[in-house]
């Protein structure tokens, strides 16, 4: 602290003086001037005791506080140079004051003390103020520093950020406010929270702001919605505070603003995939629950119906509830889980005991919420497959039945299968010798008697060979009918093109007599089938294609192939006199002819031969085909 009092000089205490204020309230300027300058500088007067010392001036206008603290301190410097004033006539009189009186230098000493008292109390007024001015800087720079902190706080929030006047203006807003509303910062102070928001949630806001405005509670937290500048709505979370003055008068609210659109069209999806799911578990036909460690979470109304409980009554109950005994309810948890935690699910057959004590039986499968962790919860469904396990049983009682019938007619047909085979021997030598005597005896009687015979006769005797003859081919053919029923099943890999081949050429003699034109177009693969069946098959058809066809004037045979997913496909066309399609099935059962034995003979079985050789291939055989333009046999092979 400098010592006014010790100097001497006036120059020198008024440079000491303006030095220090210079650097007390530095950067204002202040200079010392014994005359007044001009009016564009602020200046104070230092008078003591109605005289003035001077003038201290400053280069800017001061602050109203520096202005106060510049009065006080030139007050200080008017009573300093008053002082020194004083000294120096006091000096200069001393001579003549050597006669005054004791009591007149004591009122001198006096007014001299109480100047160095006034002095000190400046003195120590400055220093006051000086320590109130460095407090006064600290907190305007802590000011300064925390306003920094709050401008880069709010201007880089990861949220919107207004400040917003209580009757609804934004005073103030952040980048991402603007970068959420589609708004610039001009644009925005000049709107209203009530301009942005969607006309439907205005009242809601409005209601928010007056409630924190008029209950002690300043902080809110809503959701509402905004309209973009592009005109887009999208959902907000609002929280938001009320700042108030001293005497509690609301001054404006700061408002932190999120974006949750996306978060409110996940919800409303969360909300939709639930009602569906709920409304399928409503609708669903079986029973369907959610346990956590065995208790009761949820269940639908099928599942109450198939137990006989309300809903209240099952919701909180341990499982246990559903089951007709401790071993039962272990049973199911104990094998229930381990297959969920081997393969992620678990189905098993138990029992319910419904509140009736009637038992049910139930196909139950369940499916835990999160397979790593089964405490989360685990869903059901239970299916009542009481009448169906009553079915399982009646048809193990059916089986056993149709097992001794199956049993008993297998007994029967080995003796008809033997009868059968009895019979066909009788057909084959007891029938078949009387034909032969008759053919042979006829015979005879034209090779001896045939001079003796008039016409007549000799065609009597013809007709009767003829007939023998038919009916040794029928016979024939009737034990090959025969046969095939019994015959043994032996499926075999055949190559297809081969074995056709094969077959046609036993006929070539006939093929090249009528001069019938052969086709064949079977590509070389092979097919698994019963050779002896097929055989059978393929030549009768082949046989009629010959039969029926030989007589036009280009006789033509086709053999084609096609191939399906689940079988092969082998035809047989001709170009001969077809049929009616009305006849169509008709032509496959036994003894069924659909022309004269004259014209084309025949036994009329060898179709019902087809017809049974492909059946019990599991196959089958058809016919396309119109009169005068030929027909087309089908065979048909399982893969």
């Amino acid at each position: 602290m400098f010592t006014l009092s010790q100097m001497r000089d006036k120059d020198k205490i008024i440079q000491l003086f303006q030095d220090s204020i210079t650097e007390l309230f530095h950067p204002q300027q202040f200079i010392y001037s014994e005359q007044k300058v001009g009016e564009p500088y602020h200046f104070e007067e230092i008078v003591a005791a109605n005289l003035s010392h001077g003038y201290i001036y400053s280069m800017t206008e001061p602050s109203k506080e520096v202005k106060q603290l510049m009065q006080n301190a030139v007050q200080m410097l008017a009573v300093i140079l008053d002082k020194l004033r004083f000294e120096y006539e006091l000096e200069k009189r001393a001579e003549s004051l050597e006669n005054i009186d004791k009591q007149r230098l004591d009122e001198i000493n006096a007014y001299v003390k109480d100047l160095e008292n006034a002095k000190l109390a400046s003195l120590n007024l400055i220093e006051d103020l000086k320590g109130e001015i460095n407090e006064r800087k600290k907190t305007q720079e802590e000011l300064l520093k925390s306003e920094i902190r709050f401008r880069t706080a709010f201007e880089n929030s990861a949220v919107g950020i207004s400040l917003t006047s209580t009757d609804g203006k934004f005073l103030q807003v952040n980048s991402k406010l603007c970068q959420i509303l589609g708004y610039t910062k001009e644009e925005l102070l000049e709107l209203s929270y009530q301009d942005i928001t969607y006309h439907e949630d205005i009242k809601l806001s409005s209601d928010f702001v007056s409630k924190s405005i008029q209950q002690p509670s300043t902080f809110l937290q809503f959701e509402k919605r905004y309209v973009r500048k592009n005109g887009d709505i999208l959902w907000v979370e609002i929280s938001s505070s009320l700042f108030k003055d001293e005497d509690d008068k609301p001054l404006y609210f700061i408002t932190h603003i999120v974006d949750i659109t996306e978060r409110k069209v996940v919800e409303q999806k969360l909300r939709d995939r639930e009602n569906k799911l709920s409304s399928i578990i409503r609708v669903a036909p079986t029973g369907i629950g959610l346990v956590i460690n065995r208790v009761i979470q949820e269940v639908n109304n099928v599942l109450c119906d198939m137990t006989g409980y309300t809903r209240e009554e099952l919701l909180g109950e341990n499982a246990i509830i559903l089951y007709p005994s401790n071993e039962d309810y272990e049973y199911v948890g104990k094998y229930k889980y381990e297959q969920i935690r081997e393969k992620g699910t678990g189905t098993i057959e138990t029992r319910f005991k419904r509140k009736d004590k009637r038992f049910i039986d139930v196909l139950m499968s369940s499916t835990p919420l999160d397979i790593n962790d089964l405490s989360v919860g685990v869903t059901f469904t239970a299916l009542d497959i009481t009448e169906r396990k009553k079915a399982e049983e009646e048809i193990k009682t059916l089986n056993a039945e149709l097992e001794e019938r199956v049993a008993s007619r297998t007994s029967q047909l080995e003796k008809l299968n033997k009868e059968l085979k009895t019979f066909s021997y009788s057909v084959s030598h007891d029938l078949k010798a009387p034909l032969r005597g008759i053919d042979g005896y006829s015979k005879l009687l034209l090779e001896i008697y045939n001079k003796e015979l008039n016409e007549e006769a000799q065609t009597f005797i013809k007709n009767i060979r003829k007939g023998t003859l038919q009916m040794g081919n029928i016979i024939e053919d009737l034990l090959s009918y025969s046969r095939l029923e019994r015959a043994i099943i032996k499926q075999s890999n055949t190559p297809l093109n081969r074995f056709i081949e094969n077959l046609v050429s036993v006929y070539q003699k006939e093929i090249e007599d009528y001069g019938i034109l052969v086709h064949q177009n079977i590509p070389e693969i092979f097919v698994t089938t019963d050779i002896d069946g097929f055989t059978i098959a393929f030549r009768n058809l082949f046989e009629n294609a010959i039969k029926f066809s030989k007589k036009q004037a280009s006789p033509k045979i086709t053999i084609g192939f096609e191939e399906h997913p689940n079988n092969w496909l082998i035809f047989v066309e001709d170009n001969g006199i077809g049929f009616d399609m009305k006849y169509g099935n008709k032509i496959f059962e036994i003894f069924q002819r659909l022309h004269r034995i004259e014209d084309f003979p025949g036994t009329g079985i060898g179709l019902a031969m087809v017809a049974k050789a492909m059946d019990r291939m599991g196959g089958r055989v058809w016919a396309e085909s119109q009169e005068g333009k030929g027909a087309k046999f089908y065979l048909e092979l399982i893969k």
